[in-house]
């Protein structure tokens, strides 16, 4: 019986690596353009996508991202500077993350709590030595 359980899980532990392999984003461009379409995924394979752009950001520097979730925004006392971001959570709402975003010109940011689809390019930018994630030149999907 040990020796099935082994094998067994031997097996579905190279499927899960072999499902890894192959493109780094696991995304294809959509026929608008976008690179990584967060939309089009489940809640828990979002999230997860999601978790690589911020530990893998230079993977997806220059990508076009489009995600939907919730709107925050906080100032930064010292600077003054709004930051605006959009949380998705995992399928069991136990967990949250999310991405920065400015903007396009010409554009004004929803309300906080607003549920929202966000489309923008992906990059880092250096703040004070560090640095952090964003979506540039943001659209809000009508």
């Amino acid at each position: 019986m040990k020796k099935t359980v082994f094998i067994l899980f031997t097996v579905w532990t190279l499927c899960v690596l072999a499902a890894c392999g192959g493109s780094q984003t696991g995304a294809k461009v959509t026929a608008d353009g976008v690179d990584v379409d967060l939309t089009q995924m489940n809640a828990t394979i979002m999230y997860a996508e999601l978790s690589n752009i911020i530990y893998m950001p230079d993977d997806y520097v220059g990508k076009i991202i489009r995600m939907n979730g919730t709107v925050v925004s906080s100032v930064d006392p010292e600077t003054n500077i709004t930051y605006h971001a959009v949380i998705i959570r995992d399928a069991t709402a136990c967990c949250a993350s999310g991405l920065d975003y400015v903007l396009a010109d010409g554009q004004e940011y929803p309300a906080d709590e607003t549920d929202v689809t966000v489309t923008g390019e992906f990059e880092l930018y250096e703040e004070d030595g560090f640095f952090y994630c964003q979506l540039k030149d943001a659209i809000i999907d009508a």
